[in-house]
């Protein structure tokens, strides 16, 4: 990946999330399972998301906030496997 298109990445988060939310990054499918992480730092974010494209089929994160508390699962990092029910529920949205 190239330096603008990490640029491009870093644009559209700071457009897309607030500073301080809390969102979930997931990446299902990887040859080792589903890798999830939750971030309040939106250039964290984006380097995970960077690091772990490709991996799986997709690289996705929760456009709505979640729960703060999930900080306490993967605080700005990403696990790189995750057990069924360890990811965001819908319970976890504040809002939409």
């Amino acid at each position: 990946m190239t330096t603008d298109q990490v640029k491009e990445i870093q644009a559209a988060l700071a457009l897309l999330i607030e500073r301080g939310e809390v969102v979930e990054l997931r990446v299902p499918g990887t040859s080792r399972g589903t890798c999830s992480g939750y971030f309040d730092d939106s250039q964290l974010l984006g380097d995970a998301a960077v690091d772990l494209s490709g991996q799986g089929p997709g690289v996705y994160f929760t456009i709505n906030p979640v729960n703060p508390t999930l900080l306490a699962r993967a605080n700005n990092r990403v696990r790189r496997y995750v057990k069924q029910g360890e990811c965001t529920a819908d319970t976890d949205i504040l809002r939409r």
